[in-house]
């Protein structure tokens, strides 16, 4: 049986898919959301990156603090709590012009943060959930499934937001964010896999978990790949800076090669070296991609890099999700989650003070270096584990 048929009809594992991808929205829509109301409200684009900046920050700190209090006091109550008030602070900074003649900036930044912080943990929930619903032979197929569908949030999400603030203005981008959270957020935590749900407490202090040896590679893998797709999405968008629908054309083509890889890894087996070929297979893609400045030359490249994004997400994920118990795996996806919130900025932030100096080029050039670390990590921890096993049984 095709094993993504396997997983869709096993009780609730559609339903958990769908509600937690809907919830998961807002957060490709807030950024583009907040840059453009934030800059239409006072003026400057510099404000509106520390805006943005800040929410950053705010997500940051509560990936794992989140995944860490849905085994306190139940994932169902930290869901409603955290979306109620991510969904009223969000709204806050859409009509806050409208309360305030001349708002003050510090109440952007205030209002950032604690949607930022209040985020739901909707990602560290789901996939401590999945292995619940799933026989274990399955629990790669669905974090594959899993990880391919949130290519769908980075394409569909932004445009949703972009296309809000052109018909109505960036406080209507700002309220369409809020209110996709609430709804979102609700149904995800009202659903019956979530409602059922038991996380148990963790035991250890916060932090420790990132010691487990399958943690802390996936965190350090994930933040070395979205740096890596960050520092694209700048290399692109110089590359084409005077013909914007080319880089949301070459970007989509990014995230839909993603989608398409991870699909068809999740019927595939999953050998020791599957993780390494996968970060090879982006890295090859995304060094070609500057190598010469064509649309259609970029757009093959990036095809290329694409089809690696999605099955690293599902090998990492799926590594947690064996390595870690059901008490810690909450919190151990929410450091995933950081590492990947800390990889964006810092490809963002290389990436474009290389672009100052060196043009797109060099931007693709440090997309594909970022990359390059993760399959140097990788291939090390493969090697060492290899060796450790035939200390243990001999020879394979």
């Amino acid at each position: 049986m095709n094993p993504y048929l396997a997983v869709l009809r096993a009780p609730s594992v559609a339903l958990l898919l769908v509600s937690q991808l809907v919830a998961r929205l807002p957060a490709g829509m807030v950024t583009i959301a907040l840059l453009l109301h934030v800059e239409q409200s006072t003026g400057s684009y510099a404000n509106a990156g520390v805006v943005v900046a800040v929410l950053s920050v705010g997500q940051a700190a509560a990936g794992p603090v989140g995944g860490r209090a849905a085994g306190r006091w139940g994932p169902r109550a930290v869901l409603i709590v955290t979306t109620v008030t991510t969904s009223c602070s969000l709204a806050a900074v859409a009509v806050l012009p409208e309360l305030v003649s001349r708002p003050p900036f510090a109440a952007f930044v205030l209002l950032a943060l604690v949607a930022g912080a209040s985020m739901p943990p909707v990602q560290p929930t789901a996939r401590t959930i999945y292995p619940t619903l799933v026989a274990p032979e399955r629990v790669a197929s669905v974090l594959a499934l899993d990880a391919s569908l949130q290519e769908v949030i980075f394409v569909v999400a932004p445009v949703a937001a972009a296309f809000a603030a052109a018909a109505a203005g960036g406080a209507a981008a700002v309220l369409l964010t809020a209110a996709v959270a609430l709804v979102g957020g609700m149904w995800f935590a009202l659903s019956g896999p979530v409602r059922r749900a038991t996380i148990p407490r963790g035991g250890r202090a916060v932090g420790r978990v990132l010691l487990h040896p399958a943690v802390w590679p996936a965190v350090l893998v994930g933040l070395l790949l979205v740096a890596g797709s960050a520092a694209v999405e700048v290399a692109v968008v110089a590359a084409f800076a005077s013909e914007p629908p080319l880089s949301g054309a070459l970007l989509a083509v990014y995230s839909v090669s993603s989608l398409i890889g991870g699909l068809v890894f999740g019927v595939l087996s999953v050998r020791r070296w599957s993780l390494v070929r996968s970060l090879l297979v982006v890295a090859v893609g995304l060094a070609l991609s500057g190598a010469v400045a064509d649309f259609w030359w970029i757009g093959a490249a990036l095809f290329l890099a694409g089809l690696g994004v999605a099955p690293v997400f599902a090998l990492t994920y799926a590594n947690v999700s064996t390595g870690v118990g059901p008490a810690e795996s909450a919190e151990a996806f929410g450091w995933v989650g950081t590492g990947a919130l800390i990889g964006a900025a810092a490809g963002a932030a290389v990436a474009g003070a290389v672009v100052e100096s060196a043009g797109a080029h060099g931007a693709f050039a440090v997309a594909a270096s970022f990359v390059v670390l993760a399959v140097i990590l990788t291939t090390a921890l493969t090697v060492r584990d290899a060796q450790r096993l035939r200390q243990r049984v001999g020879p394979l």
